[in-house]
């Protein structure tokens, strides 16, 4: 069944912890023209939501001995999902995130990803096309040379999740 407004349909990926089920959050890169204008809905204005759909997340993981995440921008939303449930839950197996952008000031989530690390057992390997000053960390976009620079062969051995979107 459609909603109310199935032309302005869109999927969006969740972004916050499934353990609060209070609150829906979305990531949502503001590109093209209908959702260029989601910064412009004001608190309390009516939104359909139905879903979610898909099954984008470790549940079938659970005898892994670690997971591996690889995200390109905008993608890193539905990842920092499961990062946060994973957090909530009290997660502690190794989990590797590789995350890469364009540059340094897209990255999405900075700060809040270097707190994760804290609360989970989480390695992060940032991957930049554009590299800024003293950069020693890995550059281009994915591949499969970068890849295997980026997860070590114990990692190689973790169930992976990716989702890409850079662009």
């Amino acid at each position: 069944r459609a909603s109310p407004f199935h032309a302005k349909e869109l999927s969006f990926s969740f972004s916050g912890t499934a353990e609060d089920a209070t609150a829906l959050r979305f990531t949502i890169k503001e590109l093209g023209d209908f959702i260029r204008t989601t910064g412009d809905v004001m608190p309390g204005e009516i939104a359909y939501v139905d879903g979610p759909h898909g099954v984008f997340m470790p549940d079938h993981c659970l005898g892994a001995p670690g997971l591996v995440f690889i995200a390109g921008g905008v993608g890193i939303a539905p990842i920092m999902s499961i990062l946060r449930t994973l957090a909530d839950l009290g997660g502690r197996r190794p989990l590797r995130l590789v995350y890469s952008n364009w540059r340094w000031e897209d990255i999405l989530f900075h700060e809040e990803i270097d707190l994760l690390r804290h609360r989970l057992n989480l390695d992060l390997v940032h991957v930049l096309h554009d590299l800024p000053p003293a950069w020693t960390g890995l550059q281009c976009v994915f591949s499969e040379p970068v890849l295997r620079e980026a997860i070590p062969p114990p990692a190689r051995a973790f169930d992976f999740l990716c989702a890409v979107r850079n662009r």
